[in-house]
């Protein structure tokens, strides 16, 4: 390892005991190891960096922020590359609407920066105060307003990276769609080119509560044919954790006036009191986060089976994205039978990483091996990872 240390200097390289035990885990708690740390500053950093695994067959492990819920970035015996160093907003052309950035940008940090201009970046996951660019590609990342704004890959516009030979690429259009949601297994992204949108001109809220699921599914097909930015849902579980009623909720969005909140005060309030569901279900002992996503006609289905092995769940109803929350993992590989068996996705937009590896979809398995054939030849890019 001191010939990496060599080539990206003492203070952007570690061995010590502590860095490897801070990199060896996630947001994940899946207990890794690693070799090393490398900090890279620069693309050419991380072209030598793999250049130097691929001469002795190192694993490399590609890491953002650390926010990664199934497992992405915990090392097995890997060199982490931790790129929060590649920061920088390169550019911004306004009359594109398009912004160049390094792969360790934050997306809030990224937002607040774009304010200014009276734009933003649409995709806006519950972790968007720590997570960077680089990781919501690699795990093509959704959020609350997806059913407006969709997910990572549809805000691609060019992706540059390092595979896993140490060659550098630029790609676009559908081939950089496809390497969204790869997870690191093979290249690392260097720098992201990003559509971007303007906030809507008006916003408004509406807080739904109903006593049966029917009622609420309702309701939910109804909200479809309206402007929605979100409907985020709470269940009636999660509903007294945060200390409302015990009803199954929706928090609705309107990109109009259609809703009747209309004060950002009061919206704001609400929109909180959604963002604390995890937390407080946390604290209360329901940690293991789940991010299973089934089509409209699996949604009572799944919900029902949740409230019956008493689960509390949260989630993005309007794109099928439930969160249940449970208090140890016994029945989660109960309810991906229940999730497979409805033709759903085991992953919405966590990943699949090592948590889910064994249960991932064939079609998400046949994509991650074609691209490791293309980009990664030696396998020294996030080994164990999907497949």
């Amino acid at each position: 390892m001191n010939d990496l240390s060599k080539v990206l200097g003492r203070e952007n390289f570690s061995t010590s005991r502590i860095d490897r035990i801070i990199y060896g885990v996630d947001a994940s708690r899946i207990e890794g190891k690693a070799s090393a740390v490398a900090l890279p500053g620069s693309t050419e950093q991380v072209r030598r960096i793999v250049s130097y695994a691929k001469r002795l067959n190192a694993n490399i492990v590609p890491r953002g922020a650390g926010t990664g819920l199934a497992g992405g970035a915990v090392p097995k015996d890997s060199i982490v590359v931790d790129l929060s160093r590649m920061n920088r907003i390169l550019k911004l052309d306004i009359r594109r609407k398009v912004v160049i950035a390094e792969p360790g940008v934050v997306l809030e940090n990224l937002n607040l920066f774009l304010k200014k201009y009276a734009l933003f970046f649409p995709v806006l996951p519950s972790s968007r105060a720590a997570c960077t660019i680089g990781g919501m590609a690699s795990t093509n990342a959704a959020g609350n307003n997806a059913v407006r704004y969709g997910r990572m890959s549809d805000w691609v516009d060019e992706l540059e990276i390092i595979d896993g030979t140490g060659k550098q690429f630029v790609l676009r259009g559908k081939e950089a769609e496809e390497f969204c949601g790869t997870e690191g297994t093979a290249g690392i992204i260097t720098r992201i080119a990003l559509k971007l949108a303007e906030p809507p001109d008006k916003k408004s809220f509406m807080l739904y509560r109903f006593s049966t699921i029917n009622e609420l599914l309702d309701a939910l097909r109804g909200l479809k044919e309206l402007s929605i930015t979100q409907v985020e849902f709470l269940d009636r579980l999660t509903s007294a954790f945060v200390g409302i009623e015990p009803a199954y909720h929706l928090f609705v969005e309107f990109d109009d006036d259609s809703g009747e909140i209309k004060d950002d005060v009061k919206i704001n309030e609400l929109e909180a009191l959604r963002e604390s569901a995890y937390p407080l279900l946390a604290s209360r002992g329901y940690s293991f986060i789940e991010d299973p996503q089934v089509g409209p006609e699996g949604i009572g289905e799944l919900l029902v089976w949740l409230e019956k092995n008493s689960v509390p769940s949260f989630g993005h109803l309007a794109t099928g994205i439930i969160h249940p929350c449970f208090s140890n993992e016994d029945l989660i590989p109960g309810m991906y039978d229940v999730v497979r068996k409805l033709n759903g996705k085991i992953s919405g937009e966590h990943g699949i990483g090592l948590k889910k590896k064994e249960y991932a979809e064939k079609s998400v398995v046949e994509k991650i091996k074609k691209l490791k054939k293309a980009y990664d030849p030696h396998r020294i890019m996030n080994k164990g990872k999907v497949i």
